[in-house]
């Protein structure tokens, strides 16, 4: 449902606005049962701001387009430099089954967004999809996920999301290679002991209609 234009304008516009918080989980090709236990996994990639500069940091599941977005459900906050993966469970009337439209979003508590210090430096995730959601989009949240296909980047009728910057979202494809080296390196770490699990994690909720907002941050891994 994604056109190939709108990926490549959305690369070029945000190629050098890559995040540092890398999640390895999920990939593109990941498919959560609601209900059901699922773990989000991360990594630093090297370069600033570490995981330490992140710090504590929000988690919550996200749709919508590189301009405007919608909170589906928060997971929970934690520090991201103690713990590299969380676990807890997608809501089981989350939206449409079978779209790879889902995407977490990571946003630092104390960290700015390098661009704009009014907002919040974050990551995002790759997109995933669900499977035994009960649940659909309501229009507004269905607007912004048709805003995905759009090549010439014009936005939907506006929304609320959480606070932003005008950074491009980041669209780049990770290779099988990659992601099975990265979720190794996370599992590793996780067995270790630095892991989360989301307890009493299940509100959902539509933010309500207001004025156009633009992305804080970049995707480091946003798949179509």
């Amino acid at each position: 449902m994604f056109s190939k234009a709108s990926v490549l304008i959305l690369a070029v516009a945000a190629q050098s606005a890559l995040a540092k918080l890398y999640m390895v989980a999920p990939v593109a090709s990941t498919t959560w049962a609601v209900g059901t236990d699922v773990t989000v996994q991360w990594q630093d990639d090297g370069s600033s701001p570490s995981l330490a500069e992140m710090g504590v940091s929000s988690l919550g599941v996200y749709a919508g387009n590189s301009i405007q977005q919608t909170l589906l459900q928060q997971v929970g906050t934690m520090d991201v430099s103690v713990n590299n993966s969380i676990t807890f469970k997608i809501n089981t009337d989350i939206g449409p089954n079978g779209q790879s439209v889902y995407f977490m979003r990571f946003s630092s508590e104390s960290l700015k967004d390098a661009t704009n210090t009014a907002y919040p430096a974050q990551s995002f995730s790759a997109m995933f999809a669900v499977s035994g959601s009960t649940g659909t989009f309501n229009s507004t949240v269905e607007a912004q996920v048709q805003g995905l296909s759009s090549a010439s980047g014009s936005a939907p009728a506006a929304s609320a999301t959480t606070g932003a910057s005008s950074v491009a979202a980041v669209v780049a494809k990770t290779s099988s290679a990659a992601s099975v080296k990265a979720t190794a390196t996370a599992q590793a770490a996780a067995a270790a002991g630095n892991s989360t699990t989301a307890s009493g994690a299940s509100a959902r909720f539509y933010l309500p209609s207001a004025g156009a907002l633009a992305v804080a941050g970049a995707l480091s891994a946003f798949v179509l």
